[in-house]
Parts: structure tokens; sequence; C-alpha cells
């Protein structure tokens, strides 16, 4: 048994009959029989082609196969069972039996689960996924967030490497001045450090935006899911600023249906989610990520890879601003960020280098 295996398992806490009645979700078979039957609803706001949702989708067929049918899975994507700002208390109060969420959606609860989008940690997918698993298996106070919200992790998933869509070229950092760009989060203070505005919209209406003239940029996605958005075809100028891993998103399931499951469909449960990250989820973004450079490309979209000197001063601009932000908001939910920040970094140095990464974009920019 693994690292994550083990903890998962021993995170449980029982459940009584009347616990799973509660939640609604038809797990007589979990209590009333030796194994569990169950159908249960996975919720995403993301579309069906994308890599987050392929790698679930994956990811619950072996656990169909494994479990014999007994358990399976009917998802609801595109946010038709919950909506992206819903989906972490659709999943904790039973709405959705499990689904894709993340700290940014449960900043109260989760708030060292937002650590994730603080800019430039890393332009390293792989090393920000395993980082994470880390920090679940041995730091108790990460851990614990999910535990407190009645949530057992299924995969991180950690988002591409922020892309931006432009109407115009940017190649340097004077030419992001005045620039009316779509940002997320702690995006807001790399983009004012460069004289960029931000601007908040939600994803399903930057190609509104950026066709209005509402927008001039768009910021906050990965390349596959900008271009399955279509925003190559309003800013076709795509751009690898080198800003890096801008987020992370995460699949998990109810804890009080996961603690209904007998113990067998548990240990299948723990095996495959502890395989999430390296056996589903990698491939799928770097397959995703070639497929979609390869779209846009014969769209006519134009590829700009900035050089690494231009990243570095714009980081340097940046300072510790968006850093000390993060520490401070995560401090008002009784969070120690800046101790939790530290050993974060530390570790991600090191699956850095354990794990090396192709970084998709910067490829396909260069492969002009």
């Amino acid at each position: 048994m693994n690292t994550h295996t083990g903890l998962l398992m021993r995170s449980a806490f029982s459940l009584s009959a009347a616990a799973a009645l509660a939640i609604g979700v038809g797990l007589s078979g979990a209590i009333a029989q030796d194994k569990t039957t169950a159908t249960l609803r996975v919720a995403s706001v993301l579309a069906e082609q994308s890599a987050m949702s392929v790698a679930m989708v994956k990811w619950g067929e072996a656990v169909t196969q494994r479990t014999e049918g007994r358990l399976q899975f009917r998802y609801f994507w595109t946010g038709t069972l919950l909506s992206g700002p819903d989906s972490g208390e659709g999943i904790r109060d039973g709405r959705a039996d499990l689904g894709l969420t993340g700290g940014f959606n449960l900043p109260a609860r989760l708030p060292l689960s937002t650590i994730g989008t603080i800019p430039f940690m890393t332009s390293n997918v792989a090393a920000m996924g395993y980082a994470h698993v880390n920090a679940y298996n041995n730091n108790p106070d990460f851990h614990g967030e999910f535990e407190r919200s009645n949530l057992h992790i299924i995969g991180f998933v950690p988002g591409g490497v922020n892309t931006v869509f432009s109407k115009k070229p940017l190649t340097k950092i004077e030419d992001m001045a005045g620039v009316k760009i779509r940002t997320v989060g702690l995006g807001a203070d790399a983009m004012q450090a460069v004289g960029a505005s931000p601007v908040t919209i939600p994803a399903n209406e930057i190609f509104e935006g950026l066709s209005k003239g509402l927008l001039d940029a768009s910021s906050g996605l990965p390349l596959d899911a900008g271009v399955d958005f279509s925003l190559q075809d309003a800013a076709p100028n795509i751009v690898d600023t080198k800003y890096g891993v801008y987020t992370m998103a995460l699949y998990a399931i109810n804890r009080a249906v996961y603690d209904g499951f007998d113990p067998e469909t548990k240990k299948i449960v723990d095996e495959e989610s502890a395989a999430f990250l390296d056996k589903y989820y990698l491939p799928e973004i770097q397959a995703a990520e070639e497929a979609r450079c390869k779209k846009a490309k014969e769209a006519g979209a134009n590829f700009i890879v900035w050089d690494d000197e231009q990243a570095k001063l714009w980081k340097e601009k940046l300072g510790d601003t968006a850093k000390n932000h993060w520490v401070d908001s995560v401090k008002q939910y009784g969070a120690d960020g800046a101790k939790f920040l530290s050993s974060f970094e530390e570790d991600l140095r090191k699956m850095e280098e354990q794990h090396p990464w192709t970084n998709t974009l910067t490829a396909c920019g260069s492969s002009n």
C-alpha cells in the first residue's frame, strides 16, 4: 500500500444508514449489502473533451471495471449540475456525489489549497501536482482542510501554464501597458505590476468580451481550454509569457458517500485515486495541449514565446506582492500561510528535479 492510499483510507470515518439516506445518493447497497452498488453523479463546469474531463472518465471506467460494474458514474458537464462557484459546496452537501472544484471555490474552507494561484511558482505542471499530493499526504494542516470540509480527494489536477490570447502581438513587458486583460485571482497583481488593466469575467464570456472590445487579451486559461473556447478566432496571438501554472483544481468525493462504500470498494477507489495524477491526468493534459497547438496553428494563430529575460523582469516587478496578498488572505481564516508557503516551495523545487516536464505551450511556440 502506498502512502497516498494508506492515508486516504485511514482518514475515513463511519457512516450511518440514516446519513446515507440523508445525502440522497442511493447508496442502499453500501449499507444493506456486503458490497456497494451505486451510480454516482459527477459534476464539472468543463466540457467533456477537456483534459480534466477525459481523465475523470478514464478513472471512472477503471473503477467501474474493477468493481465489476457495482460502482458506476453519471457525468454532468459544462455546469449542468453545479456551477463553478457552487461546485465545492454542492459536493459537500450532496447535490453532487463527486466533482471538479478547488480551493478557489471554497477559500474560507480550503484556504491553503489556493496556493496554486500564486503567479510564477513553476511552469512544471507535474511538479505542481506532486507537490499538492505530498502536502495532502504529509501536512496535517493541508489535509485537515479537506477532512473538515467533508471532502475526500480523488485527484489533484493542476491547470496547464497560463496562456495569453491577445488581439495584438505581445512580445515584451512594455507591450502589456494599458492592455485590458481578463485575469483570475492573484493574476491581477501580476498584470498590474506590468501596467496592464485586469478585468474579471467568467471564462464562457471571454470570447464575447474580446469580440466586443471589452477585452484586448485574455489570461487565466491553459492552452487547451482557450482553444476549446475558440479564443484564437477573436485574439489570434497566443503568448507564452513564462507565467507558469496559474491554478490548481481537484476532484473530490463527498466524504459521507465515500464512507458508505464497503472495504473492497474503498480500496479500489483509493488505489485508482493514488494513480490519478500520473496515470490519468498528466498524459491527457499533454496530449490535449499538443492537439490544440496543432488546431490553433491550422486556424492561423500566431504563437509568441517570451525569452527568459522578459519573464525574469516581470517576476522581479511583481516581487512578493502576490505572495504577501496570499499569506494575508489565508490568515483571515486562521491558516499560517507563510509557514506553509515556505515548506511547499521547498518541496516544489524537489518535485521539479524529480519530474521533468515539457511545457507544451513553449514547445508549440518554439516550433513555428
